[in-house]
This record gives structure tokens, sequence and C-alpha cells, in this order.
């Protein structure tokens, strides 16, 4: 009964989602990381094998523009910018978007955004933590509000979560910091 239920939430899935799952939670090699994210992201209700732990969650401060996120001396600011469809490549099929400068489009269910996360600032302490730009790349509609910071119980790896999109285009995506390095990040459908 369960093969069935995945292959279902397979299948509805939005356009040319299918062919764009390389940061989904079932490609998770670490166990550590996907017991931990399992704890809090709904993509984990898919997968039966693994076993939430408690983390903690840091309070969201100013989520109508943006977010502002600390957990001890771990700062986190996530900004967003109106999407300008002249900067990208765009690709439609039936008169629905495809992709986006080459990338699934998360966030939109056949639509243009109209945002897109554009910063993702983070400290440990005073020393700023690296963050690529492919950290931010394809995730559209932020929702500030649902931002926080988890993190495991020994304090080494530190996990910045939202829930994103416009509804049919609805996601989640967690940055994934370990020993307060970027190490990399969750984005998959699941609500």
């Amino acid at each position: 009964m369960k093969i069935k239920w995945i292959l279902l939430c397979f299948a509805a899935l939005p356009a040319g989602a299918q062919d764009d799952h390389r940061d989904s939670f079932s490609r998770i090699k670490d166990h550590t990381i996907k017991r931990e994210l399992a704890s809090f992201v709904a993509t984990a209700e898919l997968e039966g094998d693994v076993k939430p732990l408690k983390v903690r969650n840091g309070p969201s401060v100013n989520c109508k523009k943006g977010a502002l996120l600390q957990l001890d001396s771990f700062q986190v600011q996530i900004g967003h910018r109106k999407f300008d469809p002249t900067k990208h490549q765009i690709t439609r099929k039936d008169n629905l978007v495809q992709t986006i400068d080459g990338e699934h489009v998360w966030g939109r269910d056949g639509d243009l955004p109209m945002f897109h996360v554009s910063g993702l600032v983070v400290k440990n302490g005073d020393q700023a933590v690296r963050i690529p730009a492919s950290a931010l790349e394809a995730l559209y509609e932020p929702n500030f509000c649902s931002a926080a910071i988890y993190s495991s119980g020994d304090g080494k790896r530190m996990y910045v979560y939202m829930m994103n999109g416009d509804g049919a285009g609805g996601y989640e995506v967690a940055w994934i910091f370990v020993n307060r390095k970027y190490f990399g990040r969750m984005v998959d459908y699941g609500f």
C-alpha cells in the first residue's frame, strides 16, 4: 500500500518535477543528516525507514519582508527580490513555464514566479559562512514566516528550513550546515 502512495504522489508532481530531484530527501546519503531532517520535514513522511531525532528550533523574526533567525551564535538572514523575467531564459511547453535558466521552477506550478530567494547571509559569531550561489538556485515564492533554524543535539549540524510556494507549487527547502560550514541543501515537494 505504501508503494502505491509514493507512486501517486510522484505522478501528481507539477510538470518537470520528476526530472529534477537531485536535492530531494530520498537522495540524501548521510544517515545522520537524513534522520535529523526526518524530524521536521514533511517529505520524510514518505520514508518509512527513518526515525526522527529531537532538534532545537530557533525563533523567526521579521517574516514580512525577509527572515532574520538566530540560534546561539549562528545567525541567518534570508532575503528575496521581485522576479524579472527579462533577465532569465524561460522554457515553456503548452504555454506553461517548464524551466527558468535550465532549472526546475520550485514554488510555482506553470506560471512565472513573482519573487525569488535572493540572499542567504549566515554568520557564525563574527565570521561569515560562505554560501555558494547554487544554494539559492531556482527557489521561488519564499514564505519567510515558515523559516526556522534546527540544530542537532550536539550542535554540529544546523538546518535552516522554509516551506515555500504558491500552493500547487509548494516545496520545502533545508540548507544544511556541518560544523558551521555550508554542506548542501534539501529541496523537495512534501505538503
